[in-house]
């Protein structure tokens, strides 16, 4: 039996593994039980995201955003949980969708529908992971607009301004504009 197959107890081995990754005989061994522990985690947290308990669910997409990218696989279940009656909740599953990083429409169109969700944090979470996604986000620029005339929270208005200028005026958007006029 392997070490990442052991179960959640092998999470307590990771600050070992990570020692070992400096012994080059058990390098890749050693990667590979991250990568099987990692695996495991993201598993495990994306079956909490269920759970019925609102905070275990808050805790799960904060520990999914957090590892970022590699929970690309969860974007969809955090997607169908946008509509959850606890706002806290709503607003925590926008910043793990920023923070994991795939701006796939799919993403960018459940993101947008909640620009003008009742809840002030949703909202923000929402825009700034819109913004985070640069050029990527650009069909949610009219929502956007449309938000910033509409919003009366002034922080939340801080944050569309923001979205809208990263998702206009962002390294993505300036390296593609370099791009157009080369050809």
């Amino acid at each position: 039996m392997r070490i990442g197959q052991i179960g959640p107890l092998a999470k307590l081995a990771l600050p070992a593994l990570v020692l070992l990754l400096k012994d080059q005989h058990v390098t890749t061994s050693v990667q590979q039980a991250i990568q099987q522990i990692s695996t495991n985690l993201i598993d495990d947290l994306t079956q909490l995201l269920e759970a019925e308990e609102s905070e275990i669910r808050i805790q799960a997409s904060s520990a999914l955003g957090q590892i970022g990218a590699e929970a690309k696989l969860t974007i969809h279940r955090l997607i169908d949980a946008l509509d959850d009656e606890i706002p806290e909740v709503r607003s925590n599953y926008a910043k793990a969708l920023g923070q994991i990083g795939y701006a796939g429409p799919e993403v960018v169109s459940a993101l947008s529908l909640l620009i003008g969700d009742s809840s002030w944090q949703a909202r923000a979470n929402a825009i700034s992971a819109l913004g985070e996604f640069g050029v990527l986000a650009r069909q949610a620029l009219g929502d956007l607009s449309q938000a910033l005339s509409d919003e009366t929270n002034q922080w939340v208005r801080e944050s569309i301004e923001d979205a809208i200028e990263k998702i206009k005026f962002g390294p993505q958007y300036l390296k593609a504009k370099i791009i157009e006029m080369e050809t």
